[in-house]
């Protein structure tokens, strides 16, 4: 058995998650060792789970793992495409469990179903436009990374939609909305959701995940623009951002839009430290940084735009919405 094979996850022990093991192995550990506590294709002792005597850790393979996301994701994407035009509020609960489940285990192997689910709403979106926002104004009085990154993906869309990407551009750079915090999953719950300021030790832990980011897509093998973005939509064109403090003339194009998508959606979500403000009035924050000169001030104006909206007339008279995403040496990103 390989290494990578040979790595066992922990699954839930309670009664009501066992029968999602059914097609699975499934061990138990003693001491150091892992032993077989039910083959699969078989239940777990009915009597024993209703005395409560199955063991308190279980565990499964890193192939059946993969196998279980899998069989869960191919189920929310066929839920998820069936209500996206019929039930807007369900699709979008559907779409944040799969998006929780994929990111449970971000691996490419795993994110075959995700991008599935991108061109389905790629595919509705360019039949109605309203899909988008109709999906990010469900207000969700909660927060997680999962819930931030999913409306990162969806204010991504609108936006490449707006700057006229193509259809395939328009899935790979909502894919790296969806992967641009991937490295949040190596922080503490307890950080991310803390009611308070963060100590000076947190916000440092915070400041490395987009680094820890980029390990994880490079590992699991993502395009090398899904990386970049990861690693760059903290920095800032004025060399005020992080983790390497990187210029105007190093940072890619995504990587600047990202970062104005990213502090939109901060702004303009719940969080358990403050509340949500107005789309106009994030915006209104997020100029003064472009007047700073820490933000890049056509694509501030693209995503203001595809966020506002604006009527065909105004569009006309509007600057080209083509944005060629390049850096300053001219290498088109």
């Amino acid at each position: 058995m390989s290494e990578l094979n040979s790595k066992m996850y922990e699954v839930s022990a309670k009664s009501q998650d066992l029968g999602r093991y059914r097609d699975f192995d499934v061990y138990y550990k003693q001491g150091t060792t892992f032993r077989l506590y039910k083959a699969n294709h078989m239940d777990f002792d009915e009597s024993k789970v209703k005395q409560g005597k199955i063991p308190e850790k279980l565990f499964v393979s890193f192939n059946d793992k993969v196998s279980m996301i899998r069989k869960e994701q191919i189920d929310l994407n066929f839920r998820f495409k069936e209500s996206i035009t019929i039930d807007i509020y369900k699709s979008r609960e559907i779409l944040n469990d799969l998006i929780s489940v994929t990111l449970s285990e971000p691996r490419s192997e795993i994110l075959v179903e995700i991008k599935d689910t991108i061109e389905d709403i790629v595919e509705e979106f360019l039949l109605d436009e309203q899909i988008v926002s109709k999906l990010t104004n469900i207000a969700i009085h909660d927060y997680s990374t999962q819930l931030h990154v999913t409306n990162v993906m969806l204010f991504s869309l609108g936006y490449a939609h707006y700057c006229k990407f193509s259809e395939n551009d328009i899935k790979m750079f909502a894919m790296m909305g969806l992967m641009h915090d991937v490295g949040k999953l190596h922080v503490p719950d307890y950080i991310l959701s803390a009611p308070r300021k963060l100590t000076d030790e947190e916000f440092e832990l915070i400041k490395k995940h987009p680094e820890n980011g980029l390990e994880i897509l490079v590992e699991s093998g993502f395009e090398e623009k899904i990386q970049l973005a990861a690693l760059e939509h903290h920095e800032r064109l004025d060399g005020s951002g992080y983790p390497f403090k990187k210029k105007a003339a190093d940072l890619s194009g995504t990587s600047r839009a990202l970062g104005i998508i990213d502090m939109f959606e901060a702004l303009t979500s719940w969080r358990p430290y403050k509340n949500s403000i107005s789309p106009l009035k994030a915006l209104a924050l997020i100029k003064e940084d472009v007047d700073k000169g820490r933000l890049d001030s056509m694509i501030f104006k693209n995503f203001a735009y595809s966020i506002i909206g604006i009527s065909e007339k105004e569009k006309e008279k509007a600057p080209t919405r083509r944005v060629v995403h390049r850096n300053e040496s001219g290498v088109i990103l």
